[in-house]
């Protein structure tokens, strides 16, 4: 009788451990489950941002300074300027560099963007319904979780910052863009009635 008395103890014992662990397990995976949520909002907010900036303008900027500098280039061949005559045209070669690469960072950003949402969004479903093992048949447990969470949340914040210094690069090239533009093109056209 004694025996069964420590026996119905024991499963009593075994089955509050149980629980236990699964209730610590519920409660890591819901922490990570908030984690994801958190991160794809930040990553909806900082895309709102990035993209409510004038991006197609960044792009059509930095053609016109190439093109413009271009012809200053060929229309100083052989002259002197002043430093006061020259300044619009530093200020454009500024703003050339500063929206440099414009283009291929925006291609970057969305492809990370894409990719990023898709392993978040994966990530977040397997912790949601208990999967037992990934694509690639990797069993799912809580180290793996913890790795992949860490990753994915590393990997979001970068792409977050990514976008942040596109952001401010542009608005640093458009920044008086549109002055620099007309007193260059103002002065290649006075330049070409000189000549």
């Amino acid at each position: 009788m004694k025996r069964a008395g420590n026996t119905a103890g024991f499963a009593l014992l075994c089955s509050m451990l149980l629980v236990g662990l699964m209730s610590c397990n519920n409660v890591e995976r819901a922490e990570q489950l908030a984690s994801l949520e958190l991160v794809l909002h930040e990553l909806d907010s900082a895309e709102q941002v990035y993209r409510g900036h004038l991006l197609e303008e960044g792009v059509r900027a930095k053609r016109a300074t190439d093109s413009l500098l271009q012809h200053v280039d060929m229309a100083l061949l052989g002259r002197e300027v002043t430093r006061q005559q020259a300044e619009p045209f530093n200020g454009l070669a500024q703003r050339r560099r500063l929206l440099k690469d414009q283009r291929a960072r925006q291609r970057r950003i969305d492809q990370e963007l894409s990719r990023t949402r898709k392993q978040v969004t994966g990530l977040r479903e397997a912790i949601r319904i208990g999967a037992a093992s990934d694509a690639q048949g990797t069993t799912i447990d809580a180290p793996y979780l913890k790795k992949a969470v860490d990753d994915e949340t590393l990997i979001a914040r970068h792409l977050i910052e990514e976008m942040a210094a596109t952001t401010a690069l542009l608005e640093r090239g458009l920044m008086g863009f549109d002055s620099l533009e007309a007193a260059v093109t103002s002065w290649l056209e006075n330049d070409e009635l000189e000549k």
